[in-house]
């Protein structure tokens, strides 16, 4: 019997030690930003504005649809690991670099909206755009056609 205990108590050491570890590791979420990036490149007079977030989604649609001032993208995370899923519910913003080439105001990520997640733009001025999402599951872009 004596032989027992002895394995007990390193069994329950294993234990508590595991559990500690655990609950030392898990922590903040891992994710402390929702965009990932924002970027403007302009190829051949076309002007593309790519928004990649940290978790991937699949594009659910957008409006309006071809013109205006806000563009409103309308998304579903999938596959959101269990220590970031808080952070899908949270807002963020930014303003991508060169923000002015593509009268870009803001790009926002709206994750307390009852609907569900949005990635929405802001312009400075009404603008023509195409939403075409990326084929990552990770990022959108728009392609900014003209300035109206």
């Amino acid at each position: 019997m004596k032989n027992k205990l002895p394995r007990r108590l390193s069994l329950v050491a294993l234990v508590v030690i595991v559990l500690a570890t655990g609950w030392v590791l898990s922590g903040e979420p891992a994710r402390d930003r929702i965009i990932e990036s924002a970027l403007i490149n302009v190829d051949d007079g076309r002007v593309l504005l790519q928004v990649k977030l940290t978790f991937p989604f699949r594009y659910l649609s957008h409006f309006p649809q071809e013109t205006g001032r806000e563009l409103r993208i309308r998304i579903v995370p999938v596959r959101v690991p269990s220590s970031d899923v808080g952070a899908v519910f949270r807002n963020e913003g930014l303003v991508p670099p060169d923000a002015d080439i593509a009268a870009v105001d803001q790009v926002l990520y709206e994750g307390d909206n009852p609907d569900g997640p949005y990635v929405t733009i802001r312009f400075t001025q009404p603008v023509r755009y195409q939403v075409i999402p990326g084929s990552d599951y990770r990022s959108i872009n728009i392609i900014i056609q003209e300035l109206l």
